[in-house]
């Protein structure tokens, strides 16, 4: 017995591409407007603990204007994560198993970036305070921010899939369409 889908695959790409765009302004706003007082990857990949203790900042502004970034982040990984899991789920229902196994993989490892990217979040926070113990958070920071990063890059292979597929799809129109005006003049 076949399910029904909630929504058509026609209504699941308007909810991948307003989750698309909406991604796409969030990331905007979070690097525009709620800038960083420093580069904003040594609070989350530092090289060093002194490269880390240079990011917190050293005055009350710098603090609060990184505080306000990593807020305006929470919006921002909330929309990628629903990005790759409304992506992940419209690769899933494409068919093939190939597509399914590749679309769920990529569901998992989206929202396990995300998870990731809130603990990394949190950690940050912790960096902010005044007096926070920055060689302990060091580890930590890393720890969370490394494997976020590599699990983005897995999930963003996975999605790659996607587009292969539609594309082999798309080109397959051009062939068939050949195949029956051939088909026409034998």
């Amino acid at each position: 017995m076949v399910e029904a889908a909630i929504l058509s695959t026609t209504a699941h790409g308007v909810v991948l591409g307003i989750l698309a765009a909406t991604t796409i302004v969030a990331a905007i706003v979070t690097g525009r407007v709620f800038r960083p007082a420093t580069n904003g990857l040594d609070l989350q990949i530092p090289r060093s603990l002194a490269a880390l203790r240079a990011a917190v900042g050293s005055t009350d502004e710098e603090r609060r204007r990184n505080r306000n970034n990593i807020y305006a982040d929470f919006g921002f990984l909330a929309s990628y994560t629903a990005l790759f899991v409304a992506a992940g789920s419209l690769l899933a229902r494409q068919g093939p198993e190939w597509a399914t196994v590749l679309g769920v993989a990529a569901i998992v490892t989206g929202i396990l970036t995300g998870i990731l990217d809130v603990l990394e979040d949190l950690t940050i926070l912790e960096e902010l305070r005044p007096g926070a113990d920055l060689a302990r958070l060091y580890s930590r920071v890393r720890g969370f921010s490394i494997p976020k990063w590599m699990l983005a890059a897995l999930t963003d292979l996975l999605l790659a899939s996607f587009f292969a597929f539609v594309w082999c799809a798309l080109l397959a129109i051009p062939a068939v369409a050949a195949s029956a005006v051939s088909a026409r003049m034998v």
